[in-house]
């Protein structure tokens, strides 16, 4: 299990990213793209993505505050590429890390072709203990495997709906086409959001009380702050991490049922929010989101 937070972000030097070809480049206004995801082995979502003719298999992370985010084994093979200053971050636990940045002229994610993009160079070690668990390999082999991450600061720029029990994302803002694939906005529980650091925070009504909640693509799990439950007797699941039962989990007013959150402990620095809303609540619900109102449509996927 896994899950890749960053507490801040700071890069040295202007993250100006633009939307060509499909969008708004040639004053395209309305805009709707499929965009096909597979998905790891800890149940995070992967988008396929082109830069300079290769083909690179990135996950798919709002919880990300880099545009992109490569391993330096890959970085490297990218030839046109100027340095772009240093980021520095810290992991969940508090862990500082630093490695360099640069500029690549353009990348595409299906028909989406995006310009000007800071890629991030990623360490192996923050994908290490961002591992949770992963057998007896403890992450090693998910460093291995993993290539980047695609990030909220290029993800914001569309709005998305998030089909995660059906595969798939589309880049959307065309209701009536949206609704033609068989997703009705008007069906689903409208409710606004907070964009905060680690991006989009809900507020949730659950047994222990209104809780704040960020949406976070790439855990595996949700979470909640151990500290919330610690007068509460919680029960210890799979790789003994210990879970508590909310009987009710509403959103803007919809009871979305029973939900099953492990606690975690996260850092004090992240005092805006409770926990994170991973796979377990993305596979079995749809998602909207509209960056631009600041409103997330939430419906059961079917």
């Amino acid at each position: 299990m896994k899950s890749k937070w960053l507490i801040y972000t700071t890069i040295v030097g202007f993250l100006g990213v633009s939307i060509i070809g499909a969008l708004w480049g040639f004053g395209i206004k309305s805009y709707h793209i499929q965009i096909p995801v597979k998905f790891g082995s800890a149940s995070t979502p992967y988008a396929d993505v082109e830069i300079e003719g290769k083909k690179y298999l990135l996950e798919f992370d709002l919880g990300s505050k880099f545009q992109l985010s490569l391993r330096k084994s890959f970085l490297e093979k990218i030839i046109k590429k100027e340095p772009h200053g240093i980021g520095e971050w810290k992991d969940i636990n508090g862990n500082k890390y630093e490695a360099p940045s640069y500029l690549i002229p353009e990348m595409r994610i299906g028909d989406l072709i995006l310009a000007n993009v800071v890629v991030q160079e990623d360490d192996d070690d923050f994908i290490f203990n961002a591992t949770m668990w992963d057998g007896e390999n403890k992450g090693r082999d998910i460093v291995d495997k993993e290539q980047g991450v695609i990030g909220r600061p290029l993800l914001e720029k569309v709005n998305l709906l998030l089909d995660f029990g059906h595969s798939t994302i589309f880049a959307s803002n065309d209701k009536n086409k949206l609704k033609k694939a068989g997703y009705c906005l008007d069906h689903m529980t409208k409710v606004p959001f907070e964009l905060g650091r680690m991006g989009i925070i809900l507020q949730v009504d659950t047994d222990i009380g209104i809780k704040r909640l960020s949406i976070d693509t790439g855990s595996s799990l949700n979470l909640i702050r151990s500290s919330l439950l610690k007068d509460h007797e919680c029960q210890k699941g799979q790789y003994n991490i210990p879970f508590f039962i909310t009987s009710k989990f509403i959103i803007g007013g919809e009871d979305f049922g029973s939900m099953c959150l492990h606690l975690h402990k996260i850092t004090p620095e992240l005092n805006e929010l409770d926990g994170f809303l991973g796979a377990p609540f993305l596979e079995s619900h749809v998602l909207y989101i509209d960056f631009p109102h600041k409103v997330v449509y939430i419906g059961n996927s079917k």
